[in-house]
C-alpha cells in the first residue's frame, strides 16, 4: 500500500483495534479472495512481496481458525463434519 493510502487512526479507536483494522485491509488489499493466493502486482514486487506474504500466512490461518471452529462445533451434526473433511 502507498503511505497515502493507510488510512489514520480513528478517534476513540485503540492501537488494538487501529491494528487489526489495517491488518483487514492489508489482507484485502493484497489477497485475492477467489484463490487466497497473492495478486500478481504484490507478489512481483520486492518492496511489496514481504509484506504480501506475511498477509498470505494471515488468511490462511484465519480459514484454518474459521474450519476448526465450525468443525469442533458440538452441535454440528456428524453428516455434516465428515462433508467438512472432505
Amino acid at each position: 500500500m502507498d503511505p497515502d493510502d493507510i488510512p489514520d487512526r480513528r478517534d476513540g479507536e485503540s492501537i488494538t483495534d487501529y491494528r487489526k483494522r489495517l491488518e483487514n485491509i492489508l489482507i484485502a488489499t493484497t489477497i485475492d479472495p477467489a484463490t487466497g493466493q497473492i495478486k500478481l502486482e504484490y507478489a512481483n514486487d520486492p518492496e511489496t512481496a514481504r509484506y504480501a506474504e506475511w498477509a498470505k500466512a494471515q488468511h490462511q490461518k484465519r480459514e484454518v481458525d474459521a474450519y476448526m471452529e465450525q468443525r469442533s462445533d458440538p452441535a454440528l451434526p456428524s453428516n455434516e463434519r465428515e462433508a467438512l473433511d472432505t
